[in-house]
């Protein structure tokens, strides 16, 4: 069964349709080159991209809600009056994650953050690629015991690959 195509009664991610699921059209936000790591003001056009049909999950007291516009994610605290909890070093840890992963070798693919701690109005704002695809969360049900294990035998050898990576003096 296709998770794009069909959803399952029992599929727990049913009433979130954004969730997990991620199928790029060309008419889609996407962010523009020159506004990779900017600080503009031309960035704050994103805010204005919020509303409750994208948003893929709530905040919690003083978090960031997430929201799918497009072929991007965006974490931001913008919809709401309360004070955020500050959010850089998860970004920050976020962002050396996917650099220390590039060093795998292979053809895993990993997100691109566009905009790594950027401050829009007063708030930090995380935009990220959104990747194609179904997440796993979504996809498991509907995989077959042999596309589970496949699964499992793959990612038992990209983690040996991330666990031979030694750290070097930046960290």
């Amino acid at each position: 069964m296709d998770p794009y195509v069909h959803t399952s009664p029992t599929d727990l991610y049913a009433n979130l349709p954004l969730y997990g699921r991620c199928r790029p059209e060309p008419g889609h936000f996407h962010v523009k080159t020159e506004h990779v790591g900017s600080q503009s003001s031309d960035c704050e056009s994103v805010i204005g991209l919020y509303d409750e049909s994208i948003r893929i999950y709530p905040a919690g007291e003083s978090g960031r809600d997430v929201f799918a516009p497009g072929n991007v994610i965006v974490k931001s605290s913008h919809p709401h009056d309360t004070q955020e909890i500050a959010c850089s070093f998860a970004d920050a840890n976020e962002v050396d994650t996917i650099s220390i992963a590039k060093n795998v070798p292979g053809n895993v693919r990993l997100i691109q953050k566009y905009s790594q701690i950027s401050l829009i109005r007063g708030r930090q704002v995380l935009i990220q690629e959104r990747s194609s695809g179904v997440a796993l969360c979504v996809a498991w049900p509907y995989l077959s015991q042999s596309q589970k294990q496949s699964f499992k035998d793959q990612a038992r050898v990209i983690l040996r690959q991330l666990h031979a990576i030694k750290p070097d003096n930046s960290w």
